[in-house]
């Protein structure tokens, strides 16, 4: 701890973590860096508050919630715009047309 109290955010990140994985804290903000890899049960719902750029990156984003054989939910609340990962230049991912036909040009609720 620093002056007056104050923690580096790594600091507060990790404890945000720990107090998530132990099911302290029952909600986790994160960006997409934290999907890969993270296979916990107690899962049940992911939100996703833009139209993922890439249609990979939402499947490993779906497959986060029901990890304990219990239903799960995966909500996107969609934007118009794609939201590209930093240091992308164009829209040219993979997946990335085959997410924005899923979300804008389906006529069923995934």
């Amino acid at each position: 701890m620093g002056a007056k109290g104050f923690r580096p955010a790594s600091a507060l990140r990790s404890e945000a973590v720990t107090k998530w994985r132990q099911g302290i804290n029952p909600v986790m903000v994160a960006t997409t860096t934290f999907v890969v890899g993270n296979d916990f049960p107690h899962v049940q719902f992911v939100i996703l508050a833009t139209t993922p750029f890439d249609i990979c990156l939402a499947i490993q984003e779906m497959g986060r919630a029901g990890r304990n054989g219990k239903p799960a939910f995966y909500y996107v609340i969609p934007t118009q715009t794609l939201h590209l990962p930093p240091g992308s230049r164009n829209n040219n991912l993979q997946g990335c047309k085959a997410m924005t036909d899923m979300i804008w040009k389906s006529d069923k609720c995934i």
